[in-house]
């Protein structure tokens, strides 16, 4: 599979303004994927500036673009409009990217499980057989384990199809993995999502 992260297709990428959709990368990466017989995970996020509740806030790419869209309305409209035009095409999709990092995501966890939801029912109602990411957290110490506890406490397990963690280990072997795994897996049996 190819995850479609810094690909020019996140949402300030595809309609970088109201209702003026660019669908060019996205459709040439699709096209390119299904010709070899990839699957495409698209994450969706990254709030266009329009859209934005803080749009002068930076952020990892520019302005706004880790903030929660100011009309949720809008974040529907994006989801079930790019769950429309690639049904059949994009069937997982994922939220956001590392929302416990301030420069991809500056919201709360309230505004966050509400664009979860959202998105949930926008891609379900246009495939049932649509999969949702959770949203993605990063880092392998008890701050972040414990961002992903609140957060599925909440309920975010009920949207979702499928918990994200991001685990990078830089300054260590791989098998520094195994306890993040099993701590994740013990959060999550702990929430009923394993």
């Amino acid at each position: 599979s190819w995850r479609l992260w810094d690909a020019y297709t996140s949402w300030r990428d595809l309609e970088p303004k109201k209702g003026q959709w660019n669908f060019s990368q996205l459709d040439f990466d699709v096209n390119f994927a299904s010709q070899r017989g990839v699957e495409i995970l698209l994450p969706l996020g990254n709030t266009p500036v329009w859209a934005s509740a803080r749009p002068a806030e930076s952020c990892a790419y520019g302005v706004g673009c880790a903030a929660e869209p100011q009309n949720m309305l809008d974040w529907r409209n994006y989801v079930r409009t790019v769950a429309t035009r690639y049904k059949g095409k994009i069937k997982q999709f994922e939220l956001w990217n590392e929302v416990n990092l301030k420069e991809f995501y500056s919201g709360s966890q309230d505004k966050l499980l509400e664009l979860q939801k959202a998105a949930y029912e926008e891609l379900k109602a246009v495939d049932p057989d649509n999969i949702l990411v959770a949203p993605s957290i990063t880092g392998n110490n008890t701050n972040e384990l414990s961002k992903l506890d609140s957060y599925l406490a909440k309920g975010a397990g009920t949207y979702a199809d499928v918990i994200s963690y991001h685990m990078y280990t830089p300054a260590s072997s791989p098998e520094a993995l195994i306890p993040l795994v099993l701590e994740i897996r013990k959060i999550m049996h702990k929430h009923g999502v394993d």
